[in-house]
C-alpha cells in the first residue's frame, strides 16, 4: 500500500513540475520582445486645445476625424546609448528633458546628463518622407529599440490642412519631439505591440477678424472683433502681441479696448486688465503711415489665457468710426486685416499669422444724367439732394453731411431730427454731364458740400439671422438746367442683392424740356398795340361828342 502511495506522489510531482516548465516557457514566449516592429506617424490638424485629447497608447484609434496634414516631414532616429547612458532613455514624465545637439541627443535633468547617438532612419515614403494626403508616414521594419521622433516644420513648406475651408489654416505650434519605443508594450501591458500608432496634432492660431455690421453709413461705429486660437503649449510662448493697421476710412474710438478668453461657445471666461496682462499702443495716421493699434499680452497675460480651464481662443475687440475718405470712384469697400506677431519653442525666432481680410462697406447712388434732345449746350448743372423716406423727399427733408477738419471728406450723415442737423452741410449732387457753375466740395459760403455722387450710405441692414433689408433712398432734383423741367416727383433707389460689387446704384434720370410758348412780344407788336389804343380812344371821344350834341 505504502508503495502504491509513493507511486502516486511521484506521478503528480511530475506532473507539477512538467506543468511549471510549460508555464515558465509560455510566459518567456510571451514576454520575449520582438526584434522588429513599424512606426506609423499620423498627422492631423488640432483646431483647439480640446482636440489634443488623452495621451496615445501606441494603438491605432479609428476613431479621430480631425482633418489630415499633408506634407509635413518627420525626422524619426534610433537611439543609441553612449558612455553610462542607460539603455532605456529616461522619460520627461520623470522630468527629462531632451535636447537635439548635431547627431546627438542629450537626455537632462538637475545637473546629470545622458548621451545617445542619432542614427536617422527612411521611411517607406524614402529619405525625408512626408505625410501623404491620409497625414500617414510609415516607417516599417524598424530594429527594436527607442526612436526620437522630430516634427521638422521648416522643412515642410507647402503642407496642406486637407478638408473644404482648410487651405489658409498654418501651424504655429509644433509637436514637441518625442521618444516612443518600437515594439512597445500593449495597452493592456501583458503582450507586445508590434505596429506602433502615434498621433501628433498640429495647433495654429487660425486667426480671425469680423465686423458686427456688414453696410454702414458714413460716421457710424463699427465693432472689430480679433480672435485667435490659445494653443495647448500657451504657457510657453514668450511674445505675443496683435497689430491692426487701420484703413484710411477707419478711426480708433479711444477706451473701447477690450481682451478676453472665450470657451468653445465664444462665451467670455476671462478678461484681461491694461496695464498689467496687455498693454495698449495707439498711433494716429501721418500722412505717410496709417492709424495703428497695438496690443501685446504681457507674461501675466500669457500665463491668464492659459491657466484658464476651458478657454480655447481669445479676443481682442474695439470701436472704429467709419468715415467718408474716400480718393477714387467707386470706393465704397472697407478692407482690413490684422496680423498676430508670437514666438514659441516651434518657433524660436518669432512667426507671424494674418487674419482673412473683414469687410464693411458703405453705398454709393450714382446719377447717369442725360437730357431729351441730347442737347449739350446746357450752361450748368441739375442739381439733386437725396432724403431717407419718402415723406423727407416730398418735405424738402434731405441727408445733411458734417466733414473732417480740412473740409476734405464726410465724417457723418445726419438725417432730419438728428443732433446737429441743423448746423450741418447741404448735401449736393452735381452730376458729371454739362457744366457745373459750383465747384465740387465746400462751396464758398460755407453752407453746401458738393460732390458727383452720393457716397458713404448704408445698404443693408442685417439680423442675427442674417436676414438682409435692403435700404432705399429718395432723389430730389432741386434745380433743373435752363430750358428743361424739373422733375415732378423724387426717384427711388433701393440697393438690393443686384447692386454691383462695387456697391453703386446708378440711377438713370432724364430731364424734358419745356413747351414753346407764344412770344411776349418784339417791336411790331407793341406798333400795332399803340394803333389800337389810339382807335379805341378815338371812338370814345367821338361817342361822347355825339352825346353832347344832343344835349
Amino acid at each position: 500500500m505504502r508503495k502504491k502511495w509513493c507511486s502516486i506522489l511521484m506521478a503528480l510531482l511530475v506532473l507539477l513540475t512538467t506543468a511549471s516548465g510549460l508555464a515558465t516557457a509560455r510566459a518567456e514566449e510571451v514576454t520575449l520582445k520582438p526584434e522588429q516592429g513599424s512606426l506609423t506617424i499620423h498627422k492631423y490638424w488640432a483646431e483647439t486645445a480640446e482636440d489634443i485629447r488623452e495621451e496615445g497608447t501606441g494603438e491605432e484609434d479609428k476613431t479621430i476625424t480631425n482633418p489630415a496634414v499633408k506634407g509635413i516631414q518627420f525626422d524619426v532616429y534610433l537611439l543609441k546609448g553612449k558612455g553610462s547612458a542607460p539603455a532605456t532613455p529616461p522619460s520627461d514624465k520623470d522630468g527629462w528633458s531632451y535636447t537635439k545637439n548635431g547627431t546627438e541627443l542629450l537626455v537632462s535633468k538637475g545637473s546629470e546628463t545622458h548621451t545617445y547617438a542619432l542614427e536617422l532612419k527612411d521611411s517607406d515614403a524614402g529619405a525625408n518622407g512626408k505625410t501623404n494626403a491620409t497625414g500617414e508616414l510609415v516607417y516599417t521594419d524598424l530594429t527594436a529599440g527607442f526612436y526620437y521622433v522630430e516634427e521638422n516644420l521648416s522643412a515642410s513648406a507647402g503642407y496642406e490642412v486637407q478638408g473644404t475651408g482648410n487651405a489658409e489654416k498654418q501651424i504655429t505650434s509644433g509637436v514637441k519631439p518625442f521618444i516612443t519605443a518600437v515594439p512597445m508594450t500593449n495597452k493592456a501591458g501583458a503582450d507586445w505591440n508590434t505596429d506602433v500608432h502615434v498621433y501628433p496634432k498640429n495647433q495654429g492660431l487660425n486667426p480671425q477678424k469680423k465686423a458686427d455690421m456688414p453696410s454702414v453709413n458714413a460716421g457710424d461705429k463699427v465693432t472689430w472683433t480679433i480672435s485667435a486660437n490659445v494653443p495647448n503649449d500657451f504657457s510657453e510662448y514668450t511674445k505675443f502681441l496683435l497689430t491692426d493697421e487701420l484703413d484710411k476710412r477707419l478711426n480708433y474710438v479711444a477706451d473701447s479696448i477690450k481682451v478676453v478668453g472665450l470657451d468653445k461657445n465664444e462665451a467670455e471666461l476671462v478678461a484681461l486688465v491694461e496695464g498689467t496682462e496687455y498693454d495698449l499702443t495707439h498711433t494716429p495716421a501721418t500722412s505717410g503711415t496709417k492709424e495703428e493699434v497695438i496690443v501685446t499680452l504681457t507674461g501675466a497675460g500669457i500665463a491668464k489665457l492659459a491657466a484658464a480651464k476651458g478657454i480655447t481662443r481669445m479676443a481682442v475687440s474695439f470701436e472704429t468710426t467709419v468715415n467718408g475718405h474716400s480718393t477714387t470712384a467707386d470706393e465704397n469697400t472697407i478692407d482690413n486685416e490684422a496680423e498676430f506677431e508670437f514666438e514659441n519653442a516651434s518657433k524660436p525666432g518669432g512667426d507671424t499669422a494674418t487674419t482673412p481680410s473683414a469687410k464693411v462697406h458703405t453705398g454709393e447712388i450714382a446719377i447717369n444724367k442725360t437730357y431729351s434732345g441730347g442737347d449739350q449746350s446746357i450752361n450748368k448743372s441739375a442739381q439733386f439732394q437725396v432724403a431717407a423716406s419718402e415723406n423727407d423727399a416730398t418735405g424738402d427733408r434731405y441727408l445733411k453731411v458734417v466733414l473732417d477738419d480740412s473740409d476734405t471728406y464726410i465724417t457723418k450723415i445726419l438725417a432730419p431730427g438728428a443732433a446737429g442737423y441743423d448746423a450741418a452741410l447741404h448735401w449736393i449732387a452735381l452730376p458729371s454731364h454739362g457744366v457745373h457753375t459750383e465747384a465740387l466740395g465746400m462751396s464758398a459760403d460755407g453752407k453746401t458740400f458738393y460732390v458727383e455722387s452720393f457716397k458713404g450710405l448704408e445698404t443693408y441692414k442685417e439680423d442675427a439671422a442674417q436676414n438682409k433689408t435692403y435700404q432705399a433712398y429718395y432723389l430730389v432734383e432741386t434745380v433743373a438746367p435752363d430750358k428743361y423741367n424739373l422733375l415732378e416727383q423724387p426717384i427711388k433707389v433701393t440697393f438690393d442683392k443686384d447692386t454691383s460689387a462695387k456697391h453703386v446704384h446708378t440711377s438713370a434720370v432724364e430731364n424734358k424740356r419745356g413747351f414753346t410758348l407764344p412770344n411776349t412780344g418784339g417791336m411790331g407788336t407793341l406798333i400795332l398795340l399803340v394803333l389800337g389804343i389810339v382807335s379805341i380812344g378815338s371812338a370814345i371821344l367821338l361817342i361822347m361828342n355825339k352825346k353832347k350834341q344832343a344835349v
